[in-house]
């Protein structure tokens, strides 16, 4: 696994931070509901499960995401992760650079913005059941740059991009938490 590719002097990194990121994620998932359930009331004037319910999953990831990525942020920290974001890259691991994606989605893709990004990716999916409770997750470690997958070109018209991992780039990715299901061209995320 891994022979012959360029990730290989960070490999050592990222299975280091697969492992930190295993352990702390459990509690990580539980501090985000709690999180949740504490700044949502006073902000929506009603518990998240109560706004939840009759939502789009495109509605709940516009409000959900920034709050989820403000909690990783400050979570993430204890490990040694650094904010450092800009244009493609969100954090720094031991040196590396590395874009965090969030998807609410039941698809198999995450969307982001029409800017490079750097080659490390810190892939997150998660749903919520109809209580508002988090039912599910994944989260991989992705070197985009050594995967046939790749973001979708932008449009005159939209500059958003799509990235769904196919399923023959299955052998680089590490995975932290979940896993995915080989399909005959993409890899479809199963959580847990």
């Amino acid at each position: 696994m891994f022979v012959g590719f360029k990730i290989l002097p960070y490999l050592r990194g990222m299975k280091k931070l697969s492992l930190e990121l295993s352990k702390i994620w459990p509690e990580l998932m539980k501090g985000f509901e709690e999180f949740l359930n504490q700044k949502w009331p006073p902000y929506w004037e009603q518990t998240f499960e109560e706004w939840v319910k009759d939502k789009q999953t495109e509605e709940i990831t516009k409000q959900v995401s920034p709050l989820f990525t403000l909690y990783l942020k400050k979570t993430l920290r204890k490990i040694g992760f650094q904010v450092k974001e800009g244009v493609g890259q969100d954090f720094v691991w031991e040196g590396i650079p590395m874009e965090g994606k969030l998807t609410l989605s039941k698809g198999i893709g995450w969307t982001g913005n029409g800017f490079p990004k750097t080659n490390w990716h810190l892939l997150v999916k998660f749903q919520f059941d109809k209580n508002g409770q988090i039912s599910g997750s994944l989260v991989c470690l992705v070197p985009l740059h050594e995967c046939k997958s790749s973001w979708t070109k932008t449009s005159d018209t939209n500059n958003f991009s799509c990235l769904k991992l196919l399923s023959e780039d299955y052998d680089k990715i590490i995975m932290v938490v979940g896993n995915f299901k080989k399909n005959p061209v993409y890899l479809h995320p199963v959580l847990v």
